[in-house]
């Protein structure tokens, strides 16, 4: 994917080693805000606060600790996300956040964008059926995990998976191969590669 040419990002520093990204205007707007499920609101401005790495299963997130050891999302101030709202990284990357990587979803929807984990095999909803010495596709939806069936090889079964993901979650769906993504899904997808960046 190429870099957005017309988003100019601020690198945040997390700790000594790591950076985040996220636009100038909402970097220094005044007041942003985030609502915590416990119903307290916090507004402010993003460059007055102190921002560090928070590593997760999936992702590495820029967060600030707020009173009360509330943990302030850097991606949650800059889209405004209510309490119960889930904002996603089009890109997986909790580091990236400029406004079109990031996007309203729900917890499925969540889900279907992570990488996948190591597992037996590299790719997202195949695994080695040790039974049939085949590879099994399935995708986890709703709780339950679907059988999409045996495959010789392990990219027949991601292709598989990556049909079903594609009907079930639509464009937050993360297939196995980006060929597939673009021939049949993400025509306009936004870009999610960084933009030129300034330091502050």
């Amino acid at each position: 994917m190429s870099a957005p040419t017309d988003v100019e990002v601020v690198r945040v520093p997390l700790g000594t080693i790591d950076t985040a990204l996220v636009e100038p205007a909402d970097w220094e707007r005044p007041e942003s805000f985030a609502e915590f499920r416990d119903g307290f609101v916090w507004i402010g401005r993003l460059s007055s606060l102190r921002w560090r790495a928070a590593v997760k299963k999936y992702t590495t997130y820029a967060v600030h600790v707020l009173p009360g050891n509330r943990m302030l999302r850097i991606h949650r101030a800059v889209m405004g996300a209510r309490a119960a709202q889930i904002i996603d990284h089009f890109d997986g990357n909790g580091r990236h956040n400029w406004r079109r990587n990031l996007r309203a979803t729900t917890y499925s929807g969540n889900a279907a964008n992570r990488r996948p984990l190591h597992g037996s095999t590299r790719f997202k909803g195949v695994a080695w059926h040790r039974g049939s010495g085949k590879f099994e596709a399935y995708v986890r939806h709703r709780g339950r995990k679907r059988h999409l069936g045996l495959f010789e090889t392990a990219e027949e079964a991601a292709h598989a998976y990556d049909v079903a993901a594609v009907a079930i979650w639509g464009e937050m769906a993360r297939p196995n191969f980006a060929l597939l993504a673009q021939q049949h899904l993400f025509v306009n997808e936004p870009s999610t590669t960084a933009p030129a960046a300034y330091t502050t």
